[in-house]
């Protein structure tokens, strides 16, 4: 049942001093991470402030505290005139919305002369990585006493509860799964328009990170070639330019509807490219279907979050499966994936570290040391949003840069950077095409740089979010169903190694960005 809590409080010091210091006490009782818990309340206070100036000190609000289908959320809600205090000088409705789907930022609206702004908690990433990894040892146990039941039993629970679990969790998934990438990749774009229009920095941004983002991605690519013993040969009946030409005539569409029926993400991904492009160019004349394409990204990414949260049950049923059916031998050879991640992830990570430092002269050695505190929430916690306090800290406190500037760019290159994250993606499909002894060929390993460059940016940034994506793309190159179970546990162990990559790559290109625009304090950077 949800709970609610509503109080009644004046906008004076002594109100907004009540206010604080009640919301904070209910996040601790509901043992709300103590980072969320003092971001929220340290903004909340700050819009308090902003309000009383506006409307006065007698002005009266209202303060709605509950919790419902897990998450935790307070409104602060005040009638009279529109005023939106989480309103930035370079920043757009779809910035916000983006953060706010990190659990960054709040959200305001206006309806019936009434302003509200709502808050919500973020979820405890490290304790939902936790229960993922909880699911996986009860795997294993269950693996390990499959040879004590009766055989009948087991065939029971292998037809009747296992599978039932496993088909029924894809099913659901898929969907909703087309719908939630078709409207992401459309608002990353929108967004990408909408903050390139606001300024240089924006233009020189975006820029900077898709550049980045793309080299990076094509170095793992040939980097992690050389590690697989791959079946070479023909993937169709014709080779050379004719496959290529194939693979550009199958991306485009005969119709709308049947890349959503087939679950073809390539052709999904040009749709939404192509509508994305039209709502740039249309501007301020389709408005309203710009919105409406970032609520509806909002919306799907709400209902896939409600479905991760039944994925520590699949993982369990689809690992017990495949220990039960095949043995624990499947497993043998995973180490290699990991390892592979670990290598490249480190080279790519420490070629970015000592390019950097060698162009503002500073020793690798000391550029480490400023980053280590954010690079280790990330490393041990798999979450840049986690690790989204900590860079902040680092980047303007340590590296020198601006705050304007890290609050505009941060959030931003925590959804659109995916240079580190698509490496983990193509390894595991490069270990399924050895595994299954797929035919592969030059268009096979282009077609798979493509897809999987195209999907990383709608990765939803929930737990669990990493293996919707993958399971779609294995699916697009053939790879079978029951090799998801071993998907999700190489995911699940890469996202510790690309989220702490993640933060290096991100802060060598915010350093570089700041120093463009005449934002970074070399001094302080080199002390």
């Amino acid at each position: 049942m949800e709970k609610k809590k509503t109080l009644e409080y004046k906008l004076n010091r002594l109100g907004i001093a009540e206010i604080t210091e009640f919301v904070d006490s209910w996040m601790k009782d509901y043992k709300v991470p103590s980072k969320n818990r003092i971001r929220s309340v340290f903004m909340m206070e700050s819009m308090l402030l902003d309000l009383s100036e506006h409307f006065g000190e007698k002005k009266d609000i209202t303060v709605k505290l509950y919790k419902r289908l897990g998450v935790y959320r307070f409104k602060l809600i005040y009638e009279g005139e529109k005023f939106n205090p989480t309103k930035e000088k370079e920043d757009t409705g779809l910035t916000h919305n983006l953060i706010s789907n990190m659990g960054m930022n709040p959200i305001w609206r206006y309806k019936d002369n009434s302003n509200e702004i709502t808050f919500e908690i973020p979820r405890n990433k490290m304790k939902d990585e936790n229960v993922l990894i909880l699911s996986v040892v009860l795997s294993i146990i269950a693996g390990i006493i499959k040879p004590i039941v009766p055989a009948k039993v087991s065939q029971f629970i292998l037809n009747y509860i296992l599978s039932t679990i496993t088909e029924s969790f894809m099913n659901l998934l898929g969907t909703f799964a087309g719908l939630m990438i078709f409207f992401s990749i459309i608002s990353g774009i929108c967004g990408m328009g909408s903050v390139s229009n606001l300024s240089k920095r924006g233009k020189f941004m975006i820029f900077n990170t898709e550049k980045h983002g793309c080299i990076q991605s094509i170095i793992s690519t040939l980097l992690a070639i050389p590690f697989f013993a791959f079946k070479y040969g023909k993937s169709s009946g014709s080779g050379g330019m004719k496959e290529i030409y194939d693979l550009l005539m199958d991306i485009v569409p005969t119709n709308p509807i049947t890349p959503f029926l087939e679950g073809n993400m390539l052709q999904v991904a040009f749709i939404a490219v192509l509508v994305g492009i039209v709502l740039i160019l249309s501007g301020s004349k389709v408005q309203g279907l710009v919105d409406l394409t970032i609520q509806g990204s909002s919306l799907f990414l709400n209902i896939i979050e409600l479905i991760c949260r039944l994925l520590p049950i699949y993982i369990f049923a689809a690992l017990t499966e495949l220990f039960w059916v095949n043995g624990f031998g499947v497993f043998v050879k995973v180490w290699k994936p990991v390892l592979i991640c670990l290598v490249i992830n480190v080279v790519v990570a420490t070629a970015v570290l000592i390019k950097s430092s060698l162009n503002y002269k500073i020793s690798p050695a000391l550029y480490f040391k400023k980053i280590f505190p954010a690079f280790l929430v990330g490393l041990t916690t798999a979450s840049s949003v986690a690790a989204y306090g900590v860079t902040l800290d680092v980047s303007e406190r340590k590296f020198g840069i601006d705050s304007s500037y890290t609050v505009f760019a941060l959030p931003l290159k925590n959804m659109f950077n995916v240079g580190t994250f698509s490496s983990g993606f193509i390894i595991t499909l490069f270990y399924f095409a050895e595994y299954y002894q797929i035919n592969v060929n030059i268009v096979w390993f282009i077609s798979v740089w493509a897809v999987v460059y195209l999907m990383m940016p709608a990765v939803p940034p929930v737990s669990g979010g990493t293996l919707i994506v993958i399971g779609i793309i294995m699916n697009q190159f053939g790879i079978p169903k029951e090799a998801l179970a071993i998907a999700a546990t190489l995911v699940l162990l890469f996202d510790f190694i690309m989220t702490a990559s993640k933060v290096i790559t991100i802060e060598a290109e915010i350093i570089e960005e700041a120093d463009h625009f005449g934002l970074l304090n070399k001094e302080k950077l080199a002390a």
